[in-house]
């Protein structure tokens, strides 16, 4: 038996009481002594379990402590790579902009393995910002060309069921997502009254842009991912469901706008190595080197060569989405569309910053919403504002001129 550990102190205490104070220290010491070594054999295993059980508290709340710190740092250690490979990716919108940073440079490297599997992952992201709470299925696709296949998309109603269900196609994949009837769909967190729907929207807004700031030096080119993540983002922007159409507009125009942004630093990147080029070629025949001439040229090809493919990509979010959603019923989706469109004229005026563009800005500026005639004018003010934006600007100055200069004027934007 374990003996009880307070049976030593009660002895102390009755020789306490049994002797003089003169006395009392050393009986103390011999009493304790003595219990020692009578019950050593017997206190050993009560020691050894103890111990661990001490130490074992301390490392729980170091690791406590360490997995709250995680949180606030990218990188970091593998204790903290650990913690946040945990939470899924609808979970770390909640953990900051550090920490949605490490997440998904650790989904990358899942991707990087097993690519099927983490591009799911991403694909229930998506599905749950949208607020869904039913269930996605998936099955591999060998050829969108399947005539069979496309007559399988279809978005119903089974009232037998209690089920609305919407099935697509987002290449390889055949999803399936299935909720319930009775799901309000008004209730998707984009939407949501107060704080809570200004954090989404701008956690939401973040997820995408770090997405395509941390891919864009590997995955993004794959011909893989961002073929999948634009024909989901397109299927669902185009569903009769409020949720999945607002919230996955608003992905992909962001989507686009993060592109346009990596378009832009690969512009930059060509106009650099184009410098460095023409200074070897102003050297004379002794001071030229023909292996770092041939280096930079390689350079500026692979660099004009990923611009073109971004820019590729632009163009199909922009006629496949952009071009549906800027007129939708929804004023908040119209809204979204016109805001991001001045975006990218401003970002990168030389693909967007032409008539073919603009001509938009001049059709809803006469909106019957005033939100979205104010996210035109503010657009628009901001490219006007731009002295060496001007000249591209003068065609739509001249196509637009009455209406342009009655808006500014009005006082109900």
């Amino acid at each position: 038996m374990i003996p009880d550990p307070t049976a030593a102190s009660r002895a102390t205490v009755q020789n306490k009481n049994s002797h003089d104070e003169a006395n009392s220290a050393r009986a103390v010491n011999q009493s304790e002594n003595e219990s020692g070594n009578e019950n050593r054999q017997k206190s050993v295993p009560q020691r050894r379990r103890k111990r661990p059980h001490e130490g074992s508290e301390n490392v729980k709340r170091k690791r406590v402590k360490a997995s709250c710190s995680s949180v606030g740092g990218a990188g970091g250690s593998r204790r903290k790579r650990r913690h946040v490979e945990a939470v899924t990716l609808f979970e770390v919108l909640t953990m900051g902009r550090s920490a949605m940073q490490s997440v998904i440079g650790d989904w990358i490297e899942a991707y990087g393995t097993d690519r099927d599997s983490s591009l799911l992952d991403l694909i229930s992201f998506f599905i749950q910002c949208c607020g869904c709470k039913g269930v996605v299925s998936a099955e591999m696709c060998q050829s969108k060309e399947d005539s069979e296949v496309m007559s399988k998309m279809v978005e119903e109603l089974d009232e037998v069921a209690g089920v609305q269900y919407k099935k697509f196609l987002a290449f390889p994949w055949i999803l399936t997502v299935t909720w319930p009837m009775d799901t309000d769909s008004v209730e998707y967190p984009l939407i949501q009254p107060g704080p809570y729907g200004r954090w989404f929207h701008s956690e939401f807004c973040d997820f995408v842009s770090v997405l395509v700031a941390r891919c864009q030096q590997s995955v993004i080119f794959d011909s893989y991912l961002m073929n999948t993540l634009i024909s989901l983002l397109t299927e669902l922007s185009d569903s009769y469901v409020r949720a999945f159409r607002h919230t996955c507009t608003l992905a992909a125009v962001k989507l686009l706008s993060s592109l346009a942004a990596t378009a832009l630093s690969l512009s930059v990147g060509i106009e650099n190595s184009q410098k460095l080029y023409q200074v070897q070629k102003t050297k004379t025949m002794r001071q030229r080197s023909p292996p770092q001439q041939e280096r930079i040229q390689r350079k500026i090809t692979e660099l004009r060569e990923k611009r073109v493919e971004i820019e590729s990509m632009m163009d199909v979010i922009f006629k496949g989405i952009f071009l549906k959603r800027y007129r939708d019923v929804l004023p908040e989706i119209r809204s979204i569309c016109m805001e991001e469109l001045g975006l990218w004229m401003k970002v990168y005026s030389s693909a967007f910053l032409n008539d073919s563009y603009l001509k938009y800005m001049g059709w809803m500026m006469h909106d019957k919403v005033p939100d979205v005639r104010l996210k035109c004018v503010l657009g628009l003010q901001g490219l006007y504002g731009d002295p060496p934006l001007l000249p591209k600007l003068d065609l739509f100055t001249t196509r637009f001129k009455v209406h342009q200069g009655g808006f500014f004027q009005r006082k109900n934007l």
